[in-house]
């Protein structure tokens, strides 16, 4: 109970501190990469505890590489190929986006959300605050209000939620309804509509599908490769906009009653205008009535109904407006889910690379230069880690090839650690290349060996055959009376 009640007195600083505590997240994950290859940095040249101080030590090598060194590059090679970026990966980004159909399309970014959710925030705070005084009613204002902005932000969430989804899952419905329409204008259509599977099925860069028709890439990209469309998350909002705006006006409504139930002008001043008033008052000098008490008593009753006529029908009026203000805002929540964000498996990455980029040149430049730097930051540990080698190996080691190896260190930088270890890849690739070329002739030769001519396969069905009479011959004995028959048959005697 303390805690609560010292949330509820410093409650706005408790929010500007979550505030503060999520930008600085974003703004940490924006820029994580420099932030990432600063530690890397910091962790290899520290001068007592860093990683090239304990490697400096280790003469392994191998290939014409000490295993420290290779090591160091091996650290920094994520960074460099996650900045280095060819023309060629600027024109792949691009046509994924035009296969997907999301060339054009942007993403929901978190201001947009934050707008969103803001908007929805406001709009849930009218009725949350009413809510909240039927939750406690004992409940002071200050609890009211506090407990009136967690309904607010807890119905922002729920309501951004479906509202997003809904949105989402109306714009890939729209992405297979394209693919259904191509699929079926195709005058050689595939005999089945269903996405492929493999590692490279649907990649950015060397997809393994870009002979399939076009219908299918499309397919392939989506992030569930289904042809059906679905509408869950449809009618799901649907139905959570339909019982919260229902509980609401019901609420709303309950509210008005209560208020015009503790209102006097509705119900309790006509009583105490009945009892304290004295018509005797109203009598003239002669005695004579000025004022008829049943004509006053009527009077105040036609105002009394017809302010709280007023009254309810204003209020109806305002839970209508509200009504509609409340649905019109979750459409406008799923229009903005609808039009923006990506159904792709890799749009977002295919658009990161390429938004901020109006040609391919500009693209090239900029990739240039950030891979430059994770390449210059790579080679000054490199050559801290080789200067270090060249003063601690000679007095732990006097191998002659460890000897070569520290006097040709400037032959060995960062950039020839990258195109080494692509001579190896290459390298790998060509006897794997190479082993399946022999697998395949292996196999051709077996299936050329099997294979006959037309005279070939009559001279071997021939040779069975008579092997098969021969056989039959051999296996049979032969009568007396057979044995006459025959050979007067072959004599041309009559029996």
């Amino acid at each position: 109970m303390d805690m609560f009640s010292m949330l509820l007195a410093h409650w706005q600083r408790a929010l500007i501190v979550v505030i503060a505590t999520v930008c600085v997240i974003l703004l940490l994950q924006k820029n994580r990469d420099q932030i990432s290859l600063f530690f890397l940095g910091l962790r290899h040249r520290t001068s007592i505890f860093g990683k090239i101080n304990r490697m400096a030590k280790n003469s392994t090598s191998t290939n014409g590489w000490f295993h420290s060194e290779r090591q160091i590059c091996q650290d920094y090679k994520p960074h460099y190929n996650q900045n280095y970026r060819s023309g060629q990966h600027y024109d792949d980004c691009k046509r994924y986006l035009d296969i997907v159909g999301e060339d054009g399309r942007k993403p929901l970014t978190g201001p947009m959300i934050i707008g969103l959710m803001f908007v929805l925030f406001l709009e849930a705070f009218g009725f949350s605050y009413t809510m909240s005084g039927f939750i406690d009613l004992s409940a002071s204002e200050d609890t009211r209000q506090v407990m009136s902005y967690i309904l607010a932000f807890g119905f922002a969430i729920a309501l951004a939620l479906v509202t997003h989804s809904m949105g989402a899952e109306i714009h890939r419905n729209r992405l297979i309804e394209s693919v259904r329409l191509l699929w079926k204008a195709d005058r050689d259509p595939e005999p089945q509509l269903t996405a492929q599977v493999g590692d490279r099925v649907g990649r950015i860069d060397n997809p393994s599908d870009m002979t399939q028709k076009p219908y299918i890439q499309r397919l392939n990209r989506l992030k569930l490769g289904s042809t059906t469309k679905k509408y869950h998350w449809s009618i799901a909002t649907i139905v959570v906009v339909i019982v919260i705006a229902t509980t609401l006006t019901y609420i709303r409504v309950k509210a008005m009653e209560s208020a015009m139930t503790m209102d006097t002008i509705c119900k309790t001043q006509m009583t105490q205008s009945e009892s304290s008033f004295d018509f005797s008052t109203l009598d003239g000098d002669a005695g004579t009535l000025a004022i008829d008490p049943d004509y006053n008593r009527a009077a105040i009753d036609n105002g009394t109904n017809e302010a709280c006529n007023a009254t309810e029908a204003g209020s109806w009026a305002t839970f209508g407006i509200m009504a509609i203000l409340f649905a019109l805002l979750q459409a406008f929540a799923t229009w903005v889910s609808m039009n923006f964000g990506f159904a792709g498996k890799l749009s977002r990455e295919a658009y990161d690379y390429t938004h901020k980029f109006a040609t391919r040149e500009e693209f090239i430049a900029h990739y240039e230069v950030q891979a430059s730097k994770v390449a210059d930051y790579a080679q000054k540990s490199l050559t801290r880690l080789q200067t270090r080698m060249a003063k601690k190996l000679p007095d732990i080691t006097q191998s002659t090839e460890v000897t070569a190896l520290i006097a040709t260190a400037e032959q060995r930088s960062f950039h020839d650690f990258l195109q080494w270890e692509k001579d190896q890849e290459l390298e790998r690739s060509l006897q794997e290349m190479s082993r399946t070329i022999q697998a395949d002739q292996i196999k051709k030769a077996k299936r050329q060996a099997s294979t006959l001519t037309d005279e070939e396969m009559r001279e071997q069905l021939l040779a069975e055959h008579c092997a098969n009479v021969a056989q039959d011959q051999e296996a049979r004995i032969e009568t007396e009376e057979e044995q006459r028959a025959r050979l007067m048959k072959e004599l041309g005697i009559e029996g």
